[in-house]
């Protein structure tokens, strides 16, 4: 099972976004996938209409610490979508950063349960930074999608955010930078050229078109 976070020190570069288009594809090609909105914006939950559980990630983070409260949990807080195989636990607008009590929330959360015998794939979108939230995500992790819009300003922030999971001794193969909002441009093009200079192991190939069929779609 894949367990993939979405990160960028940055807001606004397409994390929520790619997760939810990519959880939709998945499940549309008939992998069972479990997405965890770890973002108090809960963005992916509006995304994927799902409605604020009475059990959500604050109570995850602050109340749960033993294996055999794990599957009460679950049975509470895991939405079905639209969308066969693909389910959610929602987030709530009051999660904030101290009610992390352990930064093993998620990774037990995952390795107690048996989310990993059920789903192939868990991704979980989190908010901009690399606060107690988002180290959570991480631990829980064995990849990481990191959007990038071609803008000086959204790369600014890699560097900290790559050290920072480099340090962590995570392959270079599962860091993953991914281009966005690529409009064709010639200031598009450098950058794209200065991003893949930079981290010419971390870049996807792939580059994410700027779409505004998209964007009407959603």
């Amino acid at each position: 099972m894949d367990v993939i976070s979405f990160l960028n020190n940055k807001g606004g570069v397409g994390k929520t976004t790619l997760c939810c288009n990519l959880a939709q594809s998945l499940a549309i090609s008939g992998k069972k996938v479990l997405c965890i909105d770890n973002d108090s914006q809960h963005s992916l939950s509006n995304r994927l209409q799902v409605p604020k559980q009475k059990m959500n990630m604050q109570h995850l983070y602050k109340e749960y610490n033993d294996a055999d409260d794990y599957i009460p949990f679950l049975e509470k807080s895991v939405s079905t979508t639209a969308i066969p195989r693909l389910h959610c636990i929602s987030s709530s607008f009051t999660l904030i950063n101290t009610d992390v009590k352990s930064l093993k929330a998620i990774k037990d959360l995952i390795e107690k349960s048996e989310i990993s015998e059920y789903y192939d794939f868990v991704l979980i979108d989190n908010h901009p930074g690399i606060d107690l939230l988002q180290q959570a995500s991480i631990l829980a992790s064995n990849r990481f999608f990191i959007p990038a819009f071609l803008k000086q300003q959204s790369l600014e922030g890699l560097e900290e955010l790559i050290t920072f999971l480099r340090r962590l001794i995570i392959a270079e193969s599962n860091i993953r930078i991914i281009p966005n909002h690529n409009e064709g441009l010639k200031h598009d093009t450098l950058m794209l050229e200065k991003l893949r200079k930079a981290y010419p192991h971390n870049t996807t190939s792939a580059v994410i078109p700027k779409d505004r069929i998209i964007e009407e779609v959603e």
